[in-house]
């Protein structure tokens, strides 16, 4: 699971992510001033520089790769109904 926090995200990127290499899902989660940017992929780690090669035009303020929860794995399967 890669988690980005960025603001000015919008559904083109969305789309462009989602059609990666590797990339099984993304979900993006509204907050106060910013966006999270939740990607599962079999990948892991790898893909971290691609992805931040992707967010052109994007303010990202941080970025965390780690394993993925119960929650994610919930997350995505109702995202992707």
């Amino acid at each position: 699971m890669i988690e980005i926090e960025a603001t000015g995200v919008e559904e083109p990127l969305v789309s462009r992510l989602r059609g990666m290499e590797g990339v099984t899902s993304v979900v993006v989660e509204e907050q106060d001033e910013t966006q999270l940017v939740l990607v599962q992929s079999s990948l892991g780690a790898q893909l971290v520089q691609p992805l931040i090669g992707a967010l052109e035009g994007v303010t990202v303020r941080a970025v965390t790769a780690r394993e993925p929860t119960l929650e994610d794995a919930y997350v995505a399967l109702v995202g992707a109904a």
